[in-house]
């Protein structure tokens, strides 16, 4: 599949029942980075756990993504070899064609960065709309031209999270 996505940072104080209010509760992330460009997820939800081993190629400007859910066993035994691991709480949206992940990256339970993906269909430029409850918290549409330093991978690191707020709080 054709990754086709914009990033929104956002207001990092949102609490997160006004998020509950508008997209339900969130799934629980756990992420980590394989050597090369593998990815292990796993998603829980009230309603258990799903595990995904996920690989992302860039040719040119298009990112191919190919996911494939995997077992329980192949997750734990290539966890151990992950490096720049993350937690973050999911919350879901969907408006029409678009798939909003608004995600609260977590330290210790302690948030530190929180931001939304549009995720559209391959032909969409943008979305047609931004939803009004995610216009109220935005701090800062990311331009194409800057999302490569807005991914999960880099945004595993705190400290380069919180430099990416200052590059855009105070530019």
């Amino acid at each position: 599949m054709i990754e086709n996505e914009l990033k929104y940072v956002l207001n990092q104080s949102v609490p997160e029942r006004y998020l509950e209010h508008h997209c339900g509760f969130p799934a629980m992330i756990c992420q980590g980075y394989l050597p090369g460009k593998g990815r292990l997820r796993s998603k829980t939800t009230e309603s258990g756990s799903i595990f995904y081993f996920t690989y992302k190629l860039s040719v040119e400007e298009t990112v191919f993504e190919i996911e494939k859910k995997i077992s329980i066993n192949e997750f734990e035994t290539m966890w151990e070899h992950t490096s720049r691991r993350l937690m973050k709480l999911r919350y879901l949206y969907m408006d029409a064609e678009v798939q909003w992940d608004i995600d609260i990256f977590l330290q210790n339970e302690v948030r530190y960065f929180v931001m939304a993906e549009a995720e559209m269909p391959e032909q969409m430029i943008a979305p047609p709309r931004i939803p009004t409850f995610l216009e109220d918290i935005m701090l800062y549409p990311v331009p194409r031209s800057r999302s490569r330093e807005f991914t999960s991978g880099k945004l595993s690191n705190p400290e380069y999270a919180a430099q990416m707020l200052t590059t855009i709080q105070y530019p």
